[in-house]
């Protein structure tokens, strides 16, 4: 009988818990949209504070972005276009943590294309001297 009874108390205390995690989720993403919010308002603020620091992850954990990633799209938005972006000091090690594997093979491939333009620019001044 006891087990049957913690079976039951177990379970409005699973009841319970489910609530709350229900109204702190929505809390949660109120709080983000808030957050959102306030960032697109000071969004000549976050891009100043970018061209002084030329770092991605400094602006994206001093205005409190979600990721990297979502303060990349938004520095976007407020330029206008990303060309600033690529400019800052970790712009390397972002397109790494983003692209992962497809990075160093993209690099590979970049360098092989080098070497081959160079083979065939050597080629051509060795036929036309």
């Amino acid at each position: 009988m006891d087990q049957v009874n913690d079976i039951k108390l177990l379970k409005e205390i699973n009841r319970e818990l489910l609530k709350k995690n229900k109204a702190l989720s929505k809390r949660v993403s109120k709080l983000k949209n808030y957050l959102s919010v306030i960032q697109d308002r000071h969004g000549e603020e976050i891009c100043e504070y970018f061209d002084d620091c030329q770092s991605l992850y400094d602006t994206a954990e001093e205005f409190c972005f979600e990721s990297v990633p979502d303060c990349f799209h938004a520095l976007v938005e407020y330029f206008g276009c990303a060309d600033p972006l690529y400019n800052a000091n970790d712009w390397e090690e972002y397109e790494k943590e983003i692209m992962g594997s497809d990075y160093e093979e993209a690099e590979k491939e970049e360098e092989e294309a080098e070497k081959e333009e160079e083979e065939a620019d050597s080629n051509v001044v060795a036929e036309h001297p």
